[in-house]
């Protein structure tokens, strides 16, 4: 059979639309699987976002280090992961996961030439009034209380200070999980993520704290991230349904890395609680 050309898009206003129909997470198995939900391996917010980042950079070039309008409708299950496919507009630079019922997730990525940063938050005066502290092993406790059961790769911070509407961690990847070819490393982004859940805690009621991700207004990358690096997390918003948080990542010198404005998180309604409770069951059904 002879080949014949085809017209390629050459203009960036080109609209495009890719689809990528293998497991695209193949790369990240070690985070979804350390991933684990209420017994469920679910794939991290923060692997999406990377994933994305990629995905546009390959097929979009450019210097793309801002990410908007982030929504998660849906989780995706580990199990389910090969089913999903991911799908670029290019003229929009916008990604969505989907199965041929679902839209699990939508966001679009933006190039900004402008990397440099010298804002520095002093991490040191802030927490000085800040009550609360945890370690590593009191952390992942809690986490656990939740229903999260972090893995080697996701188990990244180290302490933490904190009161109710502020926190301050400290987290280091453990070194063979380390790389430099991720733009956004999943496990730190996590990590920022898993900051907040310290603000969540209510002695009297561990269990009423069922809160997933739901929308990120932008995250705005100004340096490449590090293997060691400080959160500071601040309550924005809060009442029973959602509770929203600007997030900011620093190196060690203080100086801000990624911003991270708007991030929401949704109260678990008892269907969605009940909803993954049965997703346990039919996976000790398949083995």
């Amino acid at each position: 059979m002879e080949g014949y050309r085809i017209s390629l898009p050459t203009y960036a206003f080109s609209k495009t639309e890719f689809w990528f129909k293998e497991n695209c997470f193949y790369k990240y198995n070690a985070f979804i699987e350390d991933h684990i939900v209420r017994g469920n391996a679910i794939v991290p917010a923060a692997v999406q976002i990377e994933n994305s980042l990629n995905q546009v950079s390959v097929k979009c070039g450019g210097n793309n280090n801002i990410i908007r309008d982030i929504s998660f409708y849906k989780n995706i299950f580990y199990n389910n992961a090969n089913e999903i496919m991911s799908s670029l507009d290019t003229a929009k630079k916008e990604i969505t996961y989907k199965d041929s019922n679902t839209v699990y997730s939508q966001m679009t990525i933006e190039e900004n030439k402008s990397l440099e940063s010298t804002e520095t938050i002093l991490t040191e005066e802030l927490k000085k009034g800040l009550l609360f502290y945890k370690n590593t092993e009191e952390c992942y406790e809690l986490f656990g209380k939740y229903g999260f059961d972090y893995k080697e790769s996701l188990n990244v911070i180290d302490e933490i200070w904190f009161d109710s509407k502020t926190a301050i961690s400290y987290i280091s990847i453990p070194e063979k999980y380390w790389t430099e070819k991720f733009i956004l490393h999943p496990a730190i982004i996590d990590g920022a993520f898993q900051t907040i859940l310290v603000l969540l805690e209510d002695k009297n009621n561990i269990h009423k704290n069922n809160y997933y991700p739901y929308y990120i207004e932008k995250i705005q990358q100004y340096m490449p991230l590090q293997e060691k690096c400080i959160v500071y997390a601040k309550e924005i918003k809060s009442n029973e349904a959602i509770k929203k948080y600007d997030i900011y990542i620093l190196n060690h010198k203080r100086i801000l890395l990624v911003e991270i404005k708007g991030y929401v998180i949704k109260k678990a309604v008892e269907k969605e609680i009940i909803y993954l409770s049965e997703k346990i069951k039919e996976t000790k059904r398949s083995y």
